[in-house]
């Protein structure tokens, strides 16, 4: 003990069971994807852009270079690879994107679908 430092022993833990930190994607079509494709606005300048790649959707932010991968959870939700965030779309009454939402840090970012 040395001050407020303390050390003392702890008991081992288990380890996490297989897949533990694995995401899960779903199976969506790609007419699905595509539809999802295009500029979402946040604020003036503010974009998030949906890019389709050749390993699926993408998503780039302008405060943030490169691509995010999307990995779909349902036709309207996608968590980002490597990343805690998940977006949600939502859909018009004709399965049109209107907008999104970005889900991260404790924080929610609305964004709307502009024409590009």
């Amino acid at each position: 003990r040395f001050r407020n430092v303390w050390i003392r022993e702890t008991p081992d833990r288990p380890a996490p069971p297989d897949g533990y930190a694995e995401i899960r994607a779903a199976d969506v079509s790609d007419a699905d994807l595509a539809r999802l494709v295009g500029h979402y606005e946040r604020g003036p300048g503010d974009l998030f852009v949906i890019e389709d790649t050749a390993d699926g959707l993408a998503l780039s932010m302008p405060w943030r270079p490169g691509l995010l991968p999307m990995v779909p959870l349902s036709p309207t939700r996608f968590q980002l690879e490597h990343t805690a965030a998940v977006l949600t779309f939502d859909l018009d009454a004709d399965g049109q994107p209107t907008g999104l939402v970005m889900e991260m840090g404790g924080g929610t970012y609305p964004a709307t679908r502009v024409a590009e």
